[in-house]
């Protein structure tokens, strides 16, 4: 299909300089966003509807295959009325959550210029690419340009963009468990109101929306006419598609939740009563894991919030629509009961998101409480142990007292008795005699001057060991140095 040219009428800037600011845009974040054009780095599928029904391109594994598929829809001339595309649908991924999108940079401006898309798809691309974290996960937008008709009389043209957060599971092999994640759809549509033609570029859609789109145009062709033919259809697919998995997400944080609960009911206060759960381990790793499911829930209810701001958006173009003079001859009011549904949907879905964010910040809160409660009673049985330490040593002084009581009297009884027993052994061994007629004259026997030539030198050689020991236990505590030193 060629450019479009109806775009011309009521174009808000020229297509040279759409096409300049969508390079300087693009060019700063090219290589996070897009990928190289490489053997499995490019995966890139072209859906078309004519009259005969939709048809899917092969998908497109090279820089080379995209181009060519572009130019020849661009040089194609009008042809039949049945080979006529009227509708048409490229679908872009990324390999995992956060890498770069399956197709070259080269090919993705090739792909705006043929269309003509409006600049302002550039920002919500640029939220797309290779991130080290969850940067622009709240990243969110509407955007819409309408174009009069030759005549200025009407608005028969316009163009659309927005991003819509939905949450997308993987399942864990090893656990069995399926792991949420947050992610965002990018839909551009490009539409004219009079002859219904429609481009659209769709960027990372959940697995249910791809699902559903592949339903809608696998039913029978009337009914592929008309949903290809009917420019709100897409944005119901789309939009109807989200609800289950925000509950779902919502649903596995909660029993995540609810299995900590249980393990603090389960937990015990008192030491006595503590149990597997109460280890300091398992409580810091429910304290972590309350603060990780605190925090995605939050960004659930912050990513809701988001898509309840997005439908409002496209609630008021849509009341615009039906109260201005836009050449659409269906009745609008069906598509906008449906967008008042599904924002229904999303604050119900926000509101139970919020009753379990409350219930995990009470839960953790009262974890808290509860390890504060426990080390009370710890530091309270510390308490009384170190008291029953304390009388005990205290009873230990006393008796050490008592002791030192005995011991001081043996020493004065010792310096009563040892001299006298001194003095009566000395003069048993016959060394000093009395005059038998008078008792008042001593007289020293010969051997006295042996026991003094022994005995001194004996006494003298055992304090000379006493001192020599001495000096050496003070002199090796000298090299140490004192207590607490270096």
């Amino acid at each position: 299909m060629s450019t479009r040219p109806w775009l011309a009428a009521g174009r808000r800037c020229t297509h040279a300089s759409r096409i300049g600011y969508v390079r300087r845009t693009l060019e700063p974040h090219c290589n996070e966003t897009f990928s190289r054009d490489l053997p499995g780095e490019v995966e890139v599928q072209f859906i078309s509807v004519n009259q005969t029904g939709p048809q899917a391109t092969p998908m497109l594994e090279s820089g080379e295959d995209v181009t060519a598929y572009l130019d020849k829809q661009q040089n194609c001339e009008q042809g039949e009325d049945d080979a006529k595309v009227h509708c048409q649908y490229v679908l872009l991924h990324p390999l995992i959550g956060r890498s770069p999108l399956l197709i070259p940079h080269r090919q993705m401006l090739h792909l705006l210029e043929s269309w003509n898309v409006f600049p302002e798809i550039c920002r919500y691309l640029n939220a797309f690419g290779k991130k080290y974290f969850n940067k622009d996960e709240a990243f969110a937008g509407f955007d819409c340009v309408e174009y009069e008709d030759s005549n200025n009389s009407s608005v028969n043209k316009l163009e659309m963009c927005y991003l819509l957060k939905y949450a997308a599971s993987k399942r864990n092999e090893d656990t069995k468990v399926d792991a949420w994640a947050i992610r965002h759809a990018l839909i551009y549509q490009q539409t004219c109101l009079n002859t219904r033609e429609s481009s659209h570029i769709l960027v990372r859609l959940s697995d249910n929306m791809k699902l559903a789109l592949k339903e809608a145009l696998s039913a029978p062709r009337e009914e592929v006419q008309n949903f290809s033919r009917d420019w709100t259809r897409l944005h119901s697919l789309v939009l109807g598609e989200v609800d289950d998995g925000w509950r779902q997400m919502t649903n596995s944080l909660d029993s995540e939740v609810s299995e900590i609960f249980h393990r603090l009911i389960a937990s015990g206060v008192i030491p006595q009563d503590f149990n597997m759960f109460d280890s300091p381990a398992t409580v810091a790793q429910d304290m972590k894991h309350l603060q990780r499911l605190t925090d995605s829930l939050r960004r659930v209810s912050t990513m809701i919030s988001l898509n309840i701001d997005t439908v409002d958006c496209l609630i008021n173009r849509v009341e615009m629509f039906n109260k201005g003079s836009y050449i659409y001859p269906d009745d609008l009011l069906p598509f906008l009961r449906s967008l008042h549904q599904f924002k229904q949907e999303h604050k119900f879905a926000l509101k139970n998101s919020s009753a379990v964010l409350e219930r995990a910040t009470s839960l953790a809160n009262q974890l808290r409480d509860t390890v504060a409660l426990r080390n009370s009673e710890i530091n309270k049985n510390h308490t009384e142990q170190l008291g029953g330490n304390t009388a005990a040593l205290a009873n230990l002084s006393e008796q050490a007292g008592r002791e030192t009581s005995v011991v001081k009297t043996l020493t004065v009884l010792a310096l009563v008795f040892v001299p006298a027993s001194f003095v009566a052994d000395f003069l048993q061994m016959g060394y000093v005699t009395t005059d038998p007629d008078n008792a008042r004259i001593w007289r020293a026997a010969q051997d006295l001057q042996l026991y003094a030539a022994l005995a001194i030198p004996l006494v003298a050689l055992t304090m000379g060991f006493y001192i020599v020991i001495e000096l050496r236990k003070a002199s090796h505590h000298g090299q140490k140095g004192p207590v607490g030193a270096p």
